[in-house]
């Protein structure tokens, strides 16, 4: 009989996909929090309670708008150390720097706003508008844009996004198997299953691509109002890389760790290296949606 076969092949797909939701990051356990809900929420409502104190102080009284600025910054940042972020939280603090003056946090944050909510336009506006402020105008260097251009579905998608596109193409795939598989569908599936293993496939790849190489952790943002570029590790041994510093807002990718040393790319493709404490990483830890 080929019932027991295709009954068979239905379960270990049906399994396939309840694993693949299940090992999803929203699957997985939240770790303890220091802060209980109910303290974040209030720290929450307290850190956007100064902020609109702020906004509505900094035509009139700069110095109190920005000191409740930076009340509003610190409280930002404790929810953010406590367990992570949202990208709204990340996009908030990072609103709150860019009006009190630190553009390079401020580019920060608002980095790793828009890697957790890449298509939300406030962020990427808010983004934009960090950017414009910053000394440094560097260039991406052509080959570069080109590779993003191509490759859309890597560079315009988060990681969270990614795999829940992944998970939907995939399941897709499991549900309209198993349909063909019972007999419960009857016309040709071959155009829908080649788009749900193409697109499972492509974003798996993107996946698989990051877990190796973890692209998203080698970005870094420069937090100091400005630095020397050096040639190598040492201040004193080595002479400047270029003939101006570089200053807050500007965007690195890190190449090398070597103790206090970080060697790291410019989006134009030049080199050069910087003391880690100039810098800091896009990727704090797993965000959230």
């Amino acid at each position: 009989m080929k019932t027991t076969p295709r009954l068979l092949k239905t379960v270990v797909i049906g399994i396939l996909a309840i694993m693949t939701i299940a090992l999803s990051p929203h699957a997985k356990a939240q770790s303890q929090n220091s802060l209980s809900p109910e303290a974040r929420a209030e720290i929450f409502t307290e850190a956007n309670s100064r902020f609109d104190q702020a906004v509505a102080l900094l035509d009139d009284n700069f110095p109190r708008a920005h000191s409740l600025l930076q009340d509003a910054i610190a409280r930002y940042q404790r929810l953010v150390d406590d367990d992570g972020a949202s990208g709204m939280l990340f996009f908030n603090l990072g609103n709150a720097q860019l009006l009190a003056g630190d553009t390079g946090r401020a580019i920060l944050n608002l980095n790793r706003a828009h890697l957790t909510r890449p298509y939300d336009e406030n962020i990427s506006r808010r983004l934009a508008q960090a950017r414009a402020r910053r000394l440094d105008d560097i260039p991406m260097a052509p080959r570069s844009r080109a590779i993003e251009t191509v490759l859309f579905w890597h560079y315009d998608f988060s990681p969270h996004a990614r795999w829940w596109i992944f998970t939907i193409a995939f399941n897709v795939l499991c549900l309209l198997g198993a349909a063909r598989l019972l007999g419960l569908i009857r016309t040709s599936l071959s155009w829908p299953l080649a788009g749900s293993v193409l697109i499972a496939a492509l974003f798996a790849g993107s996946l698989a691509w990051d877990y190796f190489t973890n692209p998203h952790a080698d970005e870094a943002v420069i937090v100091v109002e400005e630095i020397e570029g050096r040639q190598g590790p040492d201040d004193a041994g080595y002479s400047q890389s270029f003939s101006a510093p570089l200053h807050a807002g500007a965007e690195v990718q890190i190449l090398e760790d070597r103790g206090a040393w970080a060697r790291v790319r410019l989006s134009d493709d030049r080199e050069t290296w910087l003391p880690v404490s100039a810098i800091e990483r896009v990727t704090l830890r797993q965000a959230r949606d």
